[in-house]
């Protein structure tokens, strides 16, 4: 039986110039690594050529299913790093969990090894880009280490919510003498941790088999970097959620939900961003027996510019990642402002990498990504009115923050908080309903309102945590932890 490579991949790679290792050691290696290991070396070299011709062999490893699913073996065959996908497989994939089949289904009922790249793409099955180390474990050696884990770290990704991370670890870092931060998508930039850490090691996840030591505390970002410390680690004692979100509301109903919960759930030690969070999380029971510190962002007014400025401002996020942003809303309500008004300047601002700009019905409409501060707080101050969502149990701070300064601001109600609970912080918000209200009028209601009175009870949103506090609860988990 014949099992060919598909038609691209046997151009690339025409099984007469694929030789065999011509080292006898790495012959010796893979032969040593293979399901013949038993069999006597003659034997498996006989296999292996065979294997890499397309032929049927002993080894029964789907040679051209292995390479069409890992694009980088593929490349990495090409460039001669490796004879074949099976050599690849035996020394790095069968560890890494990739993806591989023999011709089992193509035996027993005649269909074709298949793996979809479309929309049928199985994707939760698609192994990570790289192995994640298992950490050491034992006794933390010399000194002792704080390891924060995080998903990315790019400067058009770093919003509130990384620097909230990063600067509540600032309150702690100096009883560390050894400070790592590790981040698993690539092409990181390190600046952005060290600017709160300095001096702290930013290395990518790989790289943690070199860690050396145990850490006497691991930090977590999100759910995925929580499930990874939990699972590779070992040691939820040590272990800290920084929960900014209610996480399993990125997903729909399904897996995805329930493991996000999962990792809340198990999380011995968090840290929740806001007490309407934390309200929320204990009534859904996902805290039982958890150490929790609620923190709340500040939320700091800024100078409001007098005077009508025929100006809008709207958070605007489309990403697909951001869906609790309500985009598609945003974008309806500011496209049907520019269909009923005119001479107005309207900003959408806050996306990642989008940036355009184009008149409708006589305004100008401006879609805008992250503006360094500053400037960001300067043009919500001219504006009359604001519109930022957050369709979550995190109620955000942009919304407050522009309250808090003197602009009215149309900000969504959630099953945490009431409309009641909006008002009760600020007289300049307007409470919007998404399944029952109409953006477009609660957008009126807020041009219709005085603009420059300032408006904003902490206590109703709730106070930054003291940073006596926040040391009190790191050094409560390294005492429970030791």
């Amino acid at each position: 039986m014949s099992h060919p490579l598909p038609s691209d991949a046997a151009d690339a790679l025409p099984a007469s110039v694929r030789p065999l290792p011509a080292d006898a050691g790495r012959l010796a290696r893979l032969h040593g690594a293979s399901v013949m290991a038993a069999a006597p070396l003659a034997d498996f070299r006989e296999a292996l050529s065979g294997l890499m011709a397309g032929r049927a062999t002993p080894l029964d490893f789907d040679e051209a299913f292995y390479l069409a699913v890992h694009a980088d073996v593929r490349d990495a065959v090409l460039r001669g790093d490796f004879c074949c996908g099976y050599e690849h497989f035996c020394h790095h994939g069968r560890a890494e969990g990739r993806a591989w089949s023999d011709h089992h289904l193509s035996a027993r009922f005649g269909l074709a090894n298949r793996y979809p790249t479309d929309f049928t793409e199985p994707r939760f099955m698609r192994p990570p880009p790289f192995a994640f180390p298992r950490l050491p474990v034992g006794a933390p050696g010399p000194g002792r280490l704080l390891l924060l884990m995080v998903d990315d770290l790019q400067e058009d990704l770093f919003y509130a919510g990384y620097a909230g991370f990063f600067a509540f670890f600032q309150e702690v870092a100096e009883g560390f003498d050894r400070v790592v931060v590790s981040v698993e998508a690539p092409g990181f930039e390190a600046g952005l941790a060290v600017r709160y850490l300095p001096g702290a090691e930013v290395v990518h996840v790989g790289g943690l088999a070199d860690l050396g030591q145990r850490p006497d505390l691991v930090a977590t970002y999100s759910h995925v970097t929580t499930a990874r410390a939990l699972a590779q680690f070992g040691d939820p004692a040590r272990t800290l959620y920084f929960c900014q979100e209610y996480e399993p509301g990125f997903f729909p109903l399904g897996a995805g939900h329930a493991m996000a919960e999962r990792s809340i759930r198990l999380s011995r030690n968090l840290v929740v961003s806001t007490g309407m969070l934390h309200r929320y999380l204990a009534a859904r029971g996902l805290l039982a027996g958890a150490r929790v510190c609620v923190t709340h962002p500040a939320v700091r007014p800024f100078e409001v510019v007098g005077g009508r400025s025929r100006r809008l401002f709207f958070y605007f996020r489309p990403e697909a990642f951001n869906q609790r942003n309500l985009p598609e809303l945003v974008w309806a309500a500011a496209m049907r402002f520019c269909d009923t008004h005119e001479g107005y300047e309207l900003y959408l601002v806050g996306t990642v990498r989008t940036a355009y700009s184009f008149t409708r019905g006589g305004n100008r409409v401006v879609v805008a990504s992250k503006l360094p501060q500053d400037d960001y707080l300067a043009l919500i101050g001219t504006c009359d009115a604001a519109v930022s969502l957050i369709y979550a149990p995190h109620p955000g701070v942009i919304a407050y923050q522009a309250a808090a300064s003197g602009i009215p601001t149309v900000t969504n109600t959630y099953e945490n908080r009431s409309a009641d609970d909006l008002l009760r912080i600020s007289d300049n918000l307007v409470p919007f309903d998404p399944v029952v209200d109409d953006l477009s009028e609660k957008l009126e209601q807020a041009l219709s309102m005085p603009k420059g009175r300032p408006s904003y009870r902490p206590e109703a949103y709730g106070l930054p945590t003291p940073p006596a506090e926040v040391r009190r609860f790191v050094e409560a988990i390294l005492a429970d932890g030791g």
